[in-house]
């Protein structure tokens, strides 16, 4: 693939840590044009943020990275709380998420790994970092923005882009440009993160939390064996400055009582935490991600994965609007969206990050946290640190909940939560979410109602004669001419039969479109419930059976709306909402001709 112009491109994206990386693939792989500048000479060497929770999983799936994460990482088996020296409790959370998530666990992936694997991504789709390069500014063009970059010489240059996106962390030139500000506030206890080499029982790839009446140490597990990531209080405010302390500073209280001998210590940092979220994450042309754009304890594991949130969602958008398929006005959805789940991550933090840094409970201290507290907030809060549990409001991308009967397990503007499915075509096993993708379409799954077997008259067929020959059909109004007919809102219909009972070759033509150059049949877009009946997506995901249902999912893989199967022009009026009507609708390629 060529490489993008250094002088012109669609986006320009300063920061290459795992935010900026991760946009710049997504954009990529939806053939926009990006280039990436880090002011960095080379990527991070120390592990950093560690967790990778589920979420982001399931947004690496799309990109087809997933599998490789989890092979190179250590998923959690189970979680330990002690007290005083003493475990006080043992969760197994191996499989904690069993039937909430494919990746149903916590995976520990350092930084600095994980930077590389995108990396490589990254330069196998023809973008390469830039390094070191800083941005000094920019401004806005009638068309863009010219911003100004620096490389290591000192020589300056200008870029010419379409839009900007600030990842460029905490400290963010980006931000203090548009005056966004960084409203919040800082935590007055010093903590100190450290990955060692160490021995003792609590070596033994599970996480353990440790609480004592003045500190605190949570040990997370690494990949080497006998390595481990701690993270603690300083409890003593020591007399040196934060950036001269070293490891002779932390207090070893809860390490002693736990047996746990530190043998090498590998790399040690101070930090006080913060929390903050900007006024606004865009202006203009211009958006902030990631730490730009909100900062938060990571005791939650929440900073990187809300980072990489950020970039799935601002990426689909951004490429919908290059394309041409949306106009610009989708992009204050960004800001409406994600400002809105940092401002919620800020109140999980403190509640999160104020238990672990408090007091014990005691009779000399009442005031105190309870450990059994703790216990059960952690239990309590898995499917938010999972990132499962985001939820958007209502907006020109997230349709009002008024037919949200029809189907109960997937709430709209929650994430579309894949069930096991069979393929029609040849039987295969698969979980129906694999059928979305990081390819910028829009998803309609017509669920079919009792007795529908895709015949003519039927609500599924119904509903597919009006996609290929209504003139207010979405698939026909926002289709770029010539492409095929699922390149912007890709059908598919899951029907309540066992695959031997229903006949492929009598399914609408919108189901089996011819596609691509040689006008090969795309058979994978017909679905039956899975063999086993405990499995049944119906049942699962409490979808209507007598008149089925149309489920909408986003390109990030969101549920953006629930309507009847025959709510034919309710779907027609969602998509104008958004969606540019194109001048010429698509001839051939999978779809019947337009009607004149």
């Amino acid at each position: 693939m060529a490489r993008a112009s250094r002088k012109s491109v669609d986006v320009l994206v300063a920061g290459a840590g795992p935010t900026g990386l991760v946009l710049a693939l997504w954009l990529a792989r939806n053939g926009v044009k990006v280039r990436v500048v880090d002011k960095a000479a080379e990527p991070g060497t120390t592990s950093r943020a560690l967790a990778v929770q589920a979420r982001t999983l399931e947004f690496y799936r799309q990109l087809g990275i997933a599998e490789d994460v989890v092979e190179r990482g250590v998923k959690i088996q189970a979680a330990n709380l002690w007290v005083r020296g003493e475990k006080a409790a043992h969760l197994p959370i191996g499989d904690i998420g069993e039937g909430v998530s494919p990746f149903p666990y916590v995976l520990i992936f350092p930084q600095d790994q994980h930077e590389r694997l995108l990396i490589e991504r990254l330069e196998a789709a023809g973008v390469d970092v830039e390094r070191p390069v800083e941005l000094l500014g920019f401004e806005e063009t009638p068309d863009g923005v010219q911003a100004r970059l620096k490389r290591e010489n000192g020589r300056e240059e200008t870029c010419e882009a379409r839009y900007i996106c600030g990842c460029d962390g905490a400290r963010s030139v980006m931000r203090a440009q548009l005056h966004a500000g960084f409203p919040g506030g800082t935590y007055v206890q010093l903590f100190y993160v450290a990955d060692v080499e160490a021995r003792g029982p609590l070596v033994d790839k599970e996480l353990h939390i440790a609480l004592d009446e003045a500190d605190f140490l949570a040990v997370f597990p690494l990949k080497a064996t006998g390595t481990v990531r701690l993270v603690g209080t300083v409890s003593q405010e020591p007399q040196a400055r934060q950036d001269e302390l070293s490891w002779e500073d932390v207090s070893d209280k809860a390490m002693e009582r736990l047996d746990l001998e530190v043998q090498k210590v590998n790399w040690f940092s101070t930090y006080r935490v913060h929390h903050r979220v900007a006024r606004t994450f865009r202006k203009g042309r211009a958006f902030l991600l990631g730490d730009a754009a909100h900062v938060h304890s990571p005791a939650g594991g929440q900073g990187m994965n809300t980072g990489i949130g950020d970039a799935v969602n601002l990426g689909w958008k951004l490429a919908a609007v290059l394309r041409g398929r949306c106009a610009p006005q989708l992009l204050r959805t960004y800001d409406q969206e994600r400002r809105t789940i940092a401002k919620e991550l800020i109140e999980f933090d403190r509640a999160w990050a104020g238990m672990l840094s408090a007091p014990l409970k005691s009779p000399h201290n009442p005031q105190g946290v309870d450990p059994a507290e703790v216990q059960d907030y952690f239990i309590r809060s898995g499917r938010y640190t999972a990132g499962t549990a985001t939820r958007y409001a209502g907006s020109v991308l997230t349709g009002a909940p008024d037919h949200q009967p029809l189907a109960e397990g997937f709430p709209v503007g929650a994430r579309f939560h894949s069930a096991p499915v069979v393929r029609l075509a040849d039987a295969k096993p698969m979980q129906l979410g694999h059928a979305v993708t990081a390819d910028g379409r829009w998803r309609l799954f017509a669920f079919a109602g009792e007795g529908d077997c895709g015949a003519e008259g039927q609500g599924v067929a119904a509903l597919c004669r009006f996609l290929t020959g209504s003139p207010s059909s979405p698939v026909l109004r926002h289709t770029p001419p010539g492409a095929d007919v699922d390149a912007t809102i890709d059908v598919r219909a899951i029907f309540q039969q066992p695959h031997r009972e229903l006949a492929l070759g009598a399914m609408p033509a919108l189901l089996l479109p011819a596609k691509g150059q040689f006008g090969l049949i795309d058979y994978e877009k017909i679905f039956c419930p899975d063999v086993d009946p405990r499995q049944d997506i119906f049942d699962r995901r409490g979808v209507d059976r007598r008149g089925g249902c149309i489920v909408l999912v986003r390109p990030d893989q969101y549920v953006a709306q629930v309507l009847p199967l025959d709510a034919h022009e309710a779907l027609s009026a969602f998509f104008a909402g958004f969606m540019r009507d194109l001048p010429v609708r698509p001839q051939g390629r999978g779809a019947p001709p337009a009607p004149g």
